[in-house]
């Protein structure tokens, strides 16, 4: 069984706050795909969830920790679009 304790995209969510904020060259290309709006509501539910992830996991390893033989902290990288022509 797998357990995910956080919603995947925590970190894109994450990464486009900072984008928002800090990068606006990245801004620029990233508002193609997401309004400013949807940017803002993305990081604060990931900014929520993550708040009780460690909780939720916690409790998980209490109640069926017999059952447990490895804990991973999972990573998405993201990969760099190619620029290169498609053939």
């Amino acid at each position: 069984m797998l357990v995910l304790t956080k919603p995947i995209g925590t970190q894109v969510a994450g990464n486009v706050n900072q984008w928002l904020n800090i990068n606006p060259t990245r801004w620029e290309q990233a508002k193609e795909f997401i309004t400013k709006r949807q940017a803002i509501d993305a990081y604060e539910y990931a900014m929520f969830s993550m708040s009780r992830l460690n909780r939720v996991a916690a409790e998980l390893m209490k109640k069926y920790g017999k059952f447990i033989h490895a804990t991973i902290d999972c990573r998405l990288t993201a990969l760099k679009r190619s620029t290169a022509p498609q053939t």
